[in-house]
Formats: structure tokens, C-alpha cells, sequence
């Protein structure tokens, strides 16, 4: 499939910055990023990519 359109608008929002403590917990991390108005989408990509570097250190389950 191809299409002749070839140019992309990008649109910037002002980012969100949320400080956690040492030693938070999944719930904690969870209740920060909802209240920045993290999707659920979001919440999955985050969470997937904390466990890739080394900063989450549970099982993720994803149904």
C-alpha cells in the first residue's frame, strides 16, 4: 500500500513532569501517571519499558 501524501503534522503539548520517591510501589507509579493523564495504552507501553531498563522489578502480566 502506498500513498501519494507525503507530509506529517506534528503537534507539541506541554509534557508533564511526576518525581517518585526511591521505593515506590506499582500502585504508586500507577496513581502518578493517571494523574498526568496517562492512557491506558500508556500506562502499558511505560510500565513495559520500566521493566526493560531495570526499574520495575515485578512480572508483567498482560491479558
Amino acid at each position: 500500500v502506498s500513498t501519494a501524501v507525503s507530509q506529517v503534522d506534528i503537534t507539541k503539548e506541554h509534557g508533564k513532569v511526576l518525581k517518585l520517591n526511591s521505593g515506590a510501589n506499582l500502585s504508586d507509579v500507577v496513581k502518578a501517571l493517571n494523574a498526568i493523564g496517562a492512557t491506558p495504552q500508556d500506562l502499558l507501553a511505560i510500565l513495559q519499558a520500566m521493566k526493560a531498563a531495570g526499574a520495575l522489578r515485578a512480572e508483567l502480566e498482560i491479558i
